[in-house]
């Protein structure tokens, strides 16, 4: 698979989390999604991707990933 189809199905991913109503999201935490998505969609125009760069964009959306899910099996 493409990196562009991979990035567009993590943004789709995300954006079916922030439109579930079942999950009762902080101010915070769909802010965190909010900006992984905005990140994303910069990698998938970027023309040369650092490793680095992609490295702090996953791990900011896996963290705001985790706390969501965390959020959920505690409620």
């Amino acid at each position: 698979m493409k990196t562009s189809k991979l990035i567009e199905s993590c943004i789709e991913l995300i954006k079916q989390m922030l439109g579930d109503a079942n999950n009762e999201l902080t101010s915070g935490q769909r802010e965190a999604l909010i900006e992984g998505i905005r990140d994303l969609k910069k990698l998938q125009k970027a023309t040369r991707l650092d490793h680095e760069k992609v490295r702090l964009v996953v791990a900011r959306i896996a963290e705001a990933a985790y706390e969501v899910a965390h959020a959920q099996v505690i409620a």
